[in-house]
Formats: structure tokens, sequence, C-alpha cells
């Protein structure tokens, strides 16, 4: 059987601190880069001037069109969006936050999930026969 390669436990946490959120350094013409309630925001933002240049476009109506209207809704729309942003956040936070504690009350529980390199499919699942049509005698 082949040799696992072991990575340097440095590397490890450097792999996985990349993927985590907040670690890349923020870039304003990265969106990725922002935090989620900016993000979520920009979204909103763009989406609805989007889609109000596409309704001008279709109704052929000039840029100006209802133009206080739109301003008010999409300042609304940014609005809400940071407020969900902001809410999506703070829910992750408290989830993260209850893990973390429910690890630290029960943390023999989760011996076998800091292994990184796992166990072998043998030892995790459970052996499966499929049953053939053709042997219907067997079945019983």
């Amino acid at each position: 059987m082949a040799q696992l390669a072991k990575v340097d436990p440095k590397e490890v946490i450097r792999r996985e601190d990349y993927l985590r959120e907040h670690q890349r350094p923020r870039d304003m013409k990265d969106p990725f880069t922002w935090p989620w309630p900016y993000r979520a925001a920009g979204t909103a933002v763009a989406l609805c001037i989007g889609a109000s240049h596409m309704h001008n476009s279709w109704l052929r109506k000039p840029w100006h069109y209802a133009l206080y209207a739109r301003m008010g809704m999409t300042v609304a729309a940014g609005f809400i969006a940071f407020t969900l942003g902001n809410l999506r956040v703070n829910n992750y936070q408290s989830r993260e936050a209850v893990t973390e504690h429910y690890k630290e009350l029960h943390s023999n529980d989760f011996e076998a999930v800091n292994d990184i390199y796992g166990r072998p499919f043998a030892n995790v699942l459970l052996p499966w026969y499929p049953k053939r049509t053709q042997y219907r005698r067997f079945d019983e």
C-alpha cells in the first residue's frame, strides 16, 4: 500500500488560514475580500442599477425615467442587503462559538476528527453486497 505524503503542520495551518474569511488582504477591486455586509449591499445595488438600465432599455425610456423613485429603491435595497449581511455574520459567529464551546466540553468525541490524514475507507464504511436480480432464490 502506498505511503501517505506527510505535510508539515505549519503548511497545513497556512493552507487552512488562507481559505478562512478575512485572511486575504482587502482590495477594492476584488469584492470577494470585502466583509459580508458590504459585499451583499454592493451586489444588491449593482443588481438594482442593472435592472433599472435593462428596464429602461426594454421599454425605450430615457435614462432619467423615474430616477428619484429608483434611487430610493436602490438605497433601500442596499440597506436591506447590508442588514441581511450583518445578520449572516452574526449567525455564523454565534454558530461557530457554539460549536467551539461544544468541542471544548466534549473534546474526547473529536479525537478522530483532528487527524488530518484520516482513516482508510475500510474502517469507516460498512461493506456493501448488492442484491442481483438474476439470483432471486438467494434473496430470502
